[in-house]
């Protein structure tokens, strides 16, 4: 019964002229006649073959190291503020540990791990890549933030058409719930419709959104010889101005349209430059505007939000 060697990581090379390198991790079998033999590095001699006897030479593959990548991904800060998580991020090493002040506590599991303000400590990840080469050099510190959540920010419009927060610094706006790159400054000049939200952080700490802010571009009508007609501010909470400036017509008349339904919810007659439209009582929503004089030669029209 034909008897197999087995050799892995080792060449091997025949007197025939025959050879085959054996690579690491891979199993390769040549038959031979002669008993089991257990081979190490070396010459041997085996018989009973057709061809008469081989000469056969045992060597070790060198084998071949796997740089290792030691990176640490860092999603968050390194000092943890009240309510946030900081995320540290393994590479994609062959083999790594997790240790917590010098102790074990994550095998190879998971890539990476979620840590709170309750998580504070030395973190180290060791790499290694099968082959007894190892690095458990980097390190990441966590420590508890001294410092609290700042309050959420607050929207004004100021008479420039600018949003603006009341904080000086520390701004980042927002718009639909993105990230508007560059947009750090206390005011910011929206340039379309859309909805409009700003965090500040204060000593490493970032707050919450505040209330978001619609604002609407096309709030002002400009007409020529410097006549216009104005609804403001807008997004309103409780009052809400009509201002204009023309020619011909001293007062207007105002009919205000559920944005959804349609149906009119509110109409004021005579309305003149200055004027609060009293539409505090109305619920929170989408309105439209349809500003028009009596003989209806000017009819604009306006969308409004109720906060």
């Amino acid at each position: 019964m034909k008897n197999l060697l087995y050799i892995f990581g080792f060449v091997l090379m025949l007197n025939q002229g025959y050879a085959q390198t054996i690579k690491r991790a891979s199993i390769n079998s040549i038959g031979f006649s002669s008993p089991n033999v257990n081979f190490s590095v070396g010459q041997y001699m085996a018989g009973n073959y057709s061809s008469g006897t081989n000469k056969i030479t045992v060597g070790f593959q060198q084998p071949v190291r796997i740089m290792l990548d030691t990176t640490v991904g860092i999603i968050g800060d390194l000092s943890i503020c009240p309510g946030d998580t900081t995320i540290i991020k393994a590479n994609s090493s062959p083999f790594y540990s997790w240790f917590k002040n010098d102790t074990l506590i994550k095998a190879k599991d998971t890539t990476l791990i979620k840590l709170s303000q309750n998580d504070t400590g030395v973190y180290r990840i060791a790499y290694s890549d099968g082959l007894g080469h190892f690095d458990s050099s980097r390190k990441v510190i966590i420590t508890k933030s001294p410092f609290q959540k700042p309050p959420s920010p607050s929207i004004f419009r100021d008479t420039a058409g600018n949003l603006t927060s009341n904080y000086n610094t520390g701004n980042q706006w927002y718009k639909n719930g993105s990230i508007i790159v560059g947009a750090t400054d206390y005011k910011y000049k929206p340039t379309e419709n859309a909805s409009y939200t700003v965090t500040t952080t204060q000593n490493g700490c970032a707050s919450l959104k505040g209330t978001s802010y619609f604002f609407l571009v096309t709030d002002i009508i400009n007409l020529d010889d410097n006549q216009f007609i104005k609804v403001a501010p807008n997004p309103y909470t409780t009052n809400l101005y009509l201002n204009f400036f023309l020619i011909k017509y001293y007062t207007l008349n105002v009919d205000v349209f559920e944005m959804n339904s349609g149906r009119i919810v509110a109409n004021k007659m005579m309305v003149s430059s200055g004027a609060n439209l009293n539409l505090g009582s109305l619920s929170p929503g989408i309105y439209v505007l349809r500003v028009y004089s009596n003989d209806l030669k000017m009819t604009y029209t306006f969308k409004a939000v109720k906060l």
